[in-house]
């Protein structure tokens, strides 16, 4: 009988002790010795010791032989067990790769119906790991509304066999890879979304079999359902406010529009982003303007606003004050840019009738006030002031006579006040002073 002992302490990586007992005697023979790789034995057979006291290589060559024979084994067996362990630990690696990213792996012969699960497969599926899986689990299990879309991908691969063309092209897929989603429904009502990635195979006998992995994407698509529940409900919120709003890339296209700015110009998304659109609805008086406001509020990246007429649906330019913010990352990069248009037509009719009514005050005020420093209410008195306001608009030279002292001055600035040269400065001479023959 050979017992192999490993020993530590010989110095020699792979180095072992081994026992030969000899069923017919009672003294045991140790000896030691490289095991061997593979087939090739490594080192030298030696001997250590005899208990009966018998000179070293006293076996004869035949059982020499068969030692070496059992030290080759004896390290394929090390060799095998080494490699065990060490697919052991890859596949511990693998499995719990696919528990942390809730990934499973399959494979289903054609041929035959065989499937094999990994295990996070079963913990996807929710089975326990003693059940042999079949379609029929996978049927049962899959969400009625999705039951019949994976009924008909099976079933195409299936009747394909081992046509790889008319698989993918079942799939929807140029190459050998299928890829798809669905549903299931669990006992407790939950629904897990999954997403099926397989690969078409032959066997060396012909046969068609797949190979894939499935994930459980539930979170993903619940994330994606809260964002775009979050979008509508931002879409709602901008709609519900009485104001155009536009959403711009940082280059000034326009890739959000909200319904007050749709309605009011009676065009889409599409036609707002384009370029073209201001020329089609903006002011011609306005246009310019706006374009070089634009320009340096984009170029220097900070808010800004202008004021334009914009063309509505009704055919009508009506005024809007347009306030365009910048919006920036958390590294500063500017992202977005959001403009509000608010109208402001009333408010510029407002401001136009303020102020054609402050002219006609203005010129009532003029028109009343003409003879403020003048006061008197006899004939007399009334007389040369309707022939002042008279005279006032003409062209015509006006000669004032009195007597010193009865106001000919203030008559003279009341007709140049109400003359088209009231704007020019008046200037008053005393004639009294001036010579005879200055005068003449």
């Amino acid at each position: 009988m050979v017992e192999f002992l490993p020993h530590s302490n010989s110095g020699v990586s792979g180095c072992y002790f081994f026992s030969v007992r000899d069923l017919n005697q009672v003294n045991d023979r140790i000896y030691s010795m490289s095991v061997a790789k593979q087939t090739k034995l490594v080192g030298e057979l030696d001997e250590l010791y005899l208990e009966n006291n018998l000179p070293p290589f006293a076996f004869p060559s035949d059982r020499v032989t068969l030692l070496e024979l059992l030290a080759s084994q004896a390290g394929i067996s090390l060799e095998n067990a080494s490699l065990f362990s060490d697919l052991q630990r890859s596949e511990a690696f693998l499995a719990e790769a696919q528990r942390l990213s809730h990934t499973g792996s399959f494979g289903w012969s054609v041929a035959n119906g065989e499937i094999y699960w990994s295990a996070e497969t079963y913990n996807i599926f929710e089975h326990d790991r003693t059940v042999k899986p079949t379609l029929e689990m996978v049927l049962r299990r899959t969400h009625p509304d999705d039951r019949e879309l994976v009924q008909q991908t099976l079933d195409r691969a299936s009747e394909a066999r081992a046509d790889f063309d008319e698989v993918m092209e079942s799939c929807g897929r140029p190459s050998r890879l299928c890829d798809f989603e669905h549903r299931l429904l669990m006992p407790d009502g939950s629904v897990k979304h999954l997403r099926v990635s397989a690969r078409a195979l032959t066997t060396s006998s012909g046969d068609l079999e797949f190979v894939g992995a499935v994930t459980d994407v539930t979170a993903a698509k619940q994330a994606e359902e809260k964002s775009r529940q979050d979008a509508h409900e931002l879409r709602r919120i901008t709609d519900s406010i009485p104001q155009a709003i536009v959403v711009y890339s940082p280059d000034g296209r326009g890739i959000y529009v909200n319904r007050v700015a749709l309605e009011y110009t009676g065009l889409s998304i599409e036609e707002i982003g384009e370029e073209s659109f201001r020329d089609r609805f903006i002011h011609p008086e306005d246009l310019e303007r706006l374009r070089e406001v634009r320009q340096n509020g984009f170029l220097n990246g900070v808010p800004f606003e202008t004021e334009q007429r914009v063309l509505g649906t009704d055919g009508k330019y009506r005024w809007h004050l347009v306030r365009y913010n910048p919006f920036r990352d958390e590294q500063g990069r500017l992202v977005r840019w959001y403009a509000t248009g608010t109208d402001i037509e009333d408010r510029k009719v407002a401001e136009q009738r303020l102020q054609n009514e402050n002219v006609a005050l203005r010129e009532e005020v003029d028109r009343v006030s003409m003879f403020e420093e003048i006061v008197g209410a006899s004939t007399a008195l009334s007389t040369v002031l309707a022939r002042a306001a008279k005279v006032a608009p003409m062209d015509s030279t006006v000669l004032i006579t009195g007597e010193t002292g009865t106001g000919k001055e203030l008559i003279a600035r009341a007709i140049h006040k109400r003359s088209r040269r009231a704007q020019r400065a008046f200037v008053s001479v005393n004639c009294a002073a001036l010579t005879a023959s200055l005068i003449s």
